[in-house]
């Protein structure tokens, strides 16, 4: 069996790849928030479009936090998990 460390190391693994573009309700949920941001984008003018675009900035700031977190939650979970089923002295878990 291969090593996924190895794998990791070789470049041969894409982590960040994301796993869902084709899928109909992300595609329609970006296609939404595109018309949204086309029609603010022609109706705020100066300093309302800068606080905007300020504050959608933050957001994704905010988001990307969230979802490195959600990650190594995750990450770490699965390694406890594996290191009891492989460290595990009891039969039939």
């Amino acid at each position: 069996m291969k090593s996924i460390l190895k794998a990791l190391c070789m470049g041969e693994l894409n982590l960040s790849e994301p796993g869902f573009p084709d899928d109909k309700n992300y595609r329609d949920t970006v296609h939404r928030m595109d018309g949204i941001m086309k029609e603010l984008a022609g109706r705020l003018t100066g300093e309302d479009h800068d606080a905007f675009d300020n504050y959608c900035n933050l957001k994704g700031e905010i988001i990307t936090f969230d979802v490195a977190n959600s990650f190594r939650s995750g990450f770490c979970a699965g390694a406890l998990v594996m290191l009891e089923v492989m460290t595990s002295t009891e039969s039939g878990v």
